[in-house]
């Protein structure tokens, strides 16, 4: 009779073991159930497909009365319609890459700076900046006239002398990380002067402590929708100098353009691709004024330019009105192009050599 009760309380002994080991793990996976719900999901293969899904999810679901904006005519919430961007000189230094948040930019200006170097005006609208932008470099005179025709804040870290005093007379949309640093921060893992950065939360901020408003800025043309045209044209090849040497391809399957730097996909630093829906190249001329090599940009308000879009590049032409307005371009015969909804990048060069395609 003892013996089976020593072989009873084994038994319990074993079940409460047992018991205890099944209630201990069904803790744990409701934990992570509640707590961590990610474990759970079915994940895409492919990160890149999952971002535009649920990037699409989101606008369909805040766009039931949807506007374009005027800026890059992508459909959004009426109240940011004629939302005025923030304009940010980005460094493109080979120790400043990859950049931050340059994918994410409305617009695009890439022109070259002293030495061969060139550099970014990138265009960012308050609903859209993102967390980082930059690394931020210094104001040329040429690129804040190019920031004027949108009435856009012109962020950068200081200039050469010309541009600090053209600078002076945007008043307030001026920002400049030499008197307003509260607004920027220094990347610890970059080398200076490529680590200055700053965020779309503190563009807003600023706007919002020194009350800067949006503005009716002349707006130019966009389409409905875009299509595929049938006479493609696959590569345009613009001959900056060495390790600033840039093509685009274009992909007929998302209908965009690609961009490759020293002919690697051209990546933002969170591994996204750089991308635009419309690519012009602006031909412009440039001189060098000083013992720095720093260059001026021809002040013609007309020229030449290559019109890319939908697969297609059409020759065409650019003009100005006046020395504050917008620049627009046109095609040969004279009708205004007109852009895909979306990212647009400006290239300029100063001869129809630096070009291929």
């Amino acid at each position: 009779m003892k013996k089976n009760k020593n072989n009873l309380s084994k038994k319990w002994l074993v079940i409460t073991r047992l018991s205890i080991i099944i209630l201990t793990v069904c803790v744990f996976i409701l934990f992570f159930y509640f707590f961590q719900p990610d474990l759970f999901q079915v994940k895409s293969s492919n990160p890149e497909i999952r971002k535009e899904e649920i990037a699409t999810t989101t606008i369909s679901q805040k766009c039931s009365d949807c506007k374009p904006r005027r800026f890059d005519g992508v459909l959004d919430a009426p109240q940011s319609e004629k939302s005025r961007p923030f304009a940010v000189m980005i460094d493109n230094y080979p120790a400043a890459r990859p950049p931050f948040g340059l994918a994410e930019a409305s617009l695009v200006y890439e022109a070259p700076v002293e030495g061969g170097v060139t550099r970014y005006l990138a265009f960012f609208l308050p609903e859209t900046a993102p967390a980082k932008i930059g690394p931020i470099r210094s104001a040329r005179q040429y690129y804040i006239d190019i920031a004027r025709e949108t009435g856009a804040t012109y962020v950068h870290c200081g200039g050469s002398p010309e541009a600090l005093l053209s600078a002076k007379e945007l008043g307030t949309s001026d920002l400049n990380e030499f008197f307003k640093g509260a607004y920027f921060w220094r990347e610890g893992a970059r080398p200076a002067p490529h680590n200055v950065l700053t965020s779309g939360d503190n563009l807003n901020k600023y706007r919002l402590d020194f009350q800067e408003s949006n503005g009716d800025f002349p707006a130019w043309q966009y389409k409905a929708t875009s299509s595929v045209t049938q006479t493609v044209v696959p590569k345009i090849d613009i001959k900056y100098q060495a390790e600033y040497a840039v093509y685009w391809k274009y992909d007929q399957e998302s209908n965009k353009y690609l961009r490759f730097l020293n002919d690697k996909n051209h990546l933002d630093a969170n591994g996204t691709k750089i991308t635009a829906d419309n690519l012009i190249v602006h031909l412009s001329y440039f001189s060098v004024v000083d013992d720095k090599l720093r260059l001026k940009m021809s002040a013609a308000n007309s020229g030449q330019a290559l019109l890319c879009q939908d697969g297609n590049c059409i020759l065409g032409k650019y003009k100005k009105n006046t020395t504050e307005g917008r620049t627009r371009y046109y095609k040969q015969n004279g009708e205004e192009f007109i852009f895909n909804a979306g990212i647009t990048w400006i290239e300029m060069i100063s001869d129809w050599t630096d070009l291929k395609y």
